[in-house]
This record gives structure tokens, sequence and C-alpha cells, in this order.
């Protein structure tokens, strides 16, 4: 195989017209692959939520570097979706570490439970898929007890899932969308 040989086909949603398969290639896969090993410093004692759809471009990012790691995958009932209180005791039960949210998700949590802690076992939080709530972010930062390193990425399809992350902090402006991933120039228009 190539970088230039095909990985997978996947559709997107069709934010901007209409739903078009897009041909993602292996060496963006890979670039994706490497750099998230790396940043989010995954190991094989990583439990991983599988919260996105197979359909969505976003489980590439959950299952790949997960697996490549030798770390466990936990996949996603309905019932995690029941309420923030189930999301956060299934957490618990099932040991997960590591949890990768769509921004709005993450947002309603803060919003119903700004107090949540995450159980001890969660030591990093991923959102993105759509802008940074700054009351969520706000909320997030403001809550003094235990907090997991908050990542926040951004990438259309055409780049393999993510083309830049910036781990957040207090300080951080909610519309940066950080830096790019290994391998990867951005052009902000």
């Amino acid at each position: 195989l190539t970088p230039r040989h095909l990985a997978y086909v996947i559709y997107t949603s069709g934010s901007t017209g209409t739903p078009k398969g897009v041909m993602v290639e292996h060496g963006g896969v890979v670039n994706m692959l490497a750099d998230l090993r790396v940043t989010y410093a995954l190991s094989a004692r990583d439990r991983a939520l599988q919260f996105a759809s197979i359909s969505f471009d976003v489980s590439a990012e959950e299952i790949f570097p997960v697996l490549a790691t030798g770390a466990a995958l936990i996949l996603r009932t309905d019932a995690w979706l029941a309420s923030t209180k189930a999301f956060v005791d299934l957490c618990s039960a099932f040991g997960v570490t590591m949890v990768n949210l769509p921004s709005q998700f993450w947002a309603q949590m803060m919003v119903e439970m700004p107090s949540t802690a995450l159980p001890g076992t969660v030591r990093q939080v991923v959102i993105g898929s759509e802008a940074v709530n700054p009351a969520a972010l706000k909320a997030w930062f403001g809550n003094n007890g235990r907090r997991p390193i908050l990542f926040n990425v951004y990438g259309p399809t055409e780049t393999s899932v993510d083309a830049t992350m910036l781990e957040l902090s207090a300080d951080t402006p909610w519309s940066s969308i950080g830096r790019p991933i290994l391998n990867t120039r951005i052009y902000v228009l």
C-alpha cells in the first residue's frame, strides 16, 4: 500500500449542501493515527468510548488510534444518552479513560450539571464537530474539582477527520482551532 491508496469511503453530513461520498486515503489516516497516539498519550491501559456512529467520520478517530495502541474500545449504546447522570455513571462502570464527544453534547453536560465531576477514570475529553460553546468552556474551567485534559479538534471529512487540535486551557479563546496535526499544513482564509 501507498499513502495514496484508498482507506475507506464515507459520506459527509451534507452541511455544505448535498451529502457526498469522500474517498479517504491511507496517508491521511496514518497522519491522524500517528498524531493522536502521541498527543493523547494512548496506551494499552486506556478504555476509550466509541461515541460516534460508525457512519460518521469521527468514528475513525475513535477506533483506529485506540485499537492500534492495543487499548479497549467501549461501544456506546442508547443507555449512555438517557441523561448526563447515566452517561457519567456508565463511564465509571466501564472504567472509561477517554471520551470523544460532539461539542454540543459536552456543552449540554456543562449546562445540566456544571459541577459534574467525571469519574476519576476519565483522564481526557475530546470535543469537536462544532464550535466550542464559550459558556460551557467557562463552566468547565470554573469547576474547582478534578478536571480531565480537554482537547478541541477540527477538520473536514476530506482530511481524515482532524486537521487541527488544541489542548484547551482557561485562557484559550473559544474560537481557536489549534495547530495542524502531524504532516499537515493549514491555510486560514
